[in-house]
């Protein structure tokens, strides 16, 4: 077998969005999706990919950036995908390798990546390359059908009692000329207290916009705001899942002032009215382990866990294993 690895380009989406699609079938991408992606990176993070080729067919992707949320110089996020017939024959190695090599010069302090919890062989691989588990996520689901609105009644209308307003963005951008920077602020200052493994880090608005308000999976009906006076205090937004009818939440926060008073149970509650009256038949959503409130909160609505996705970090010194 001749591999021969060589930089990723344009020509290379629809075959890696072939491949994505095949190894993760539950998280469904697009060409378009990816090609966008790319167009709207945050020219402040490196983003380097790489192709492993046999017989002129692409046999795997390898790609290490870093995160405009997370953003450290020298840090970085690693993801291999190699085709499922040609695993374990030291594809994932070349790419690896390949990668590192590129990083190397900046002397990186930390190598994350990212990997479901069946996902065996992609543990091993990780392990003998020094990384251990640092955090878990969990993928849960609410069946929109079975969801038991009885232990909710009147909750929404007990906040409401209390001066806070809940409308959508489909409102707010006939109403407030100004929503979208405010929903910015919103988003910069909640943010900040988000559970992760770096300190978070908070785009421009120039290129906020491009990853939120320009994102086409936005439903400005779905996307719900908390409202005191003319001040933005809470959001939670479900969008659309790529091949399904589910949809999926975005973001749910509150201002922490506000916290503690059922907002976002109200606005979470306001989402599952919104699936309801659309018939779609789940909502999906990922929750890190240390974010106790909101897993709280999912749970007492009925969303179930499946499997959890384990953040892996390689932080040696000196040059990163291989």
């Amino acid at each position: 077998m001749t591999i021969q690895l060589r930089p990723f380009a344009a020509e290379d989406y629809p075959a890696w969005t072939v491949l994505r699609n095949t190894i993760r079938p539950d998280h469904l991408v697009t060409a378009e999706d990816l090609e966008r992606q790319d167009a709207q990176f945050d020219p402040k993070c490196l983003l380097l990919r790489f192709v492993a080729e046999q017989a002129g067919e692409l046999a795997g992707v390898g790609q290490i950036n870093q995160e405009t949320w997370r953003f450290h110089p020298q840090k970085f996020h690693l993801a291999i995908w190699v085709q499922p017939a040609l695993q374990r024959q030291g594809i994932g190695k070349l790419l690896y390798d390949q990668l590192l090599d590129q990083v190397t010069p900046k002397h990186p302090l930390a190598l994350r990546t990212s990997l479901r919890e069946d996902q065996k062989a992609g543990m091993r691989f990780a392990a003998r390359r020094g990384f251990r588990e640092e955090m878990r996520a969990w993928t849960a689901r609410l069946d929109v059908a079975t969801f038991k609105p009885a232990p909710f009644v009147g909750l929404v209308e007990r906040v409401l009692a209390k001066g806070i307003r809940i409308t959508t963005l489909a409102a707010l951008q006939k109403s407030d000329p100004k929503c979208w920077q405010k929903l910015y602020e919103l988003d910069r200052s909640t943010g900040a207290d988000l559970p992760g493994p770096e300190i978070f880090t908070h785009p421009a608005y120039e290129q906020w916009e491009k990853f939120v308000r320009y994102e086409p999976n936005v439903i400005p009906e779905a996307y719900f705001v908390a409202l005191d006076g003319p001040n933005y205090i809470g959001v939670s937004n479900l969008t659309r899942l790529n091949g399904t009818n589910e949809l999926e939440v975005g973001y749910t926060a509150v201002e922490r002032a506000y916290r503690g008073r059922g907002i976002a149970l109200a606005l979470k509650l306001n989402t599952i009215a919104y699936a309801r009256a659309t018939d779609a038949p789940a909502i999906r959503t990922d929750n890190n382990s240390n974010n106790a409130p909101i897993l709280h909160i999912n749970t007492a609505l009925g969303f179930k866990r499946g499997l959890a996705w384990l953040t892996l970090i390689n932080s040696q010194s000196g040059r990163l294993s291989v």
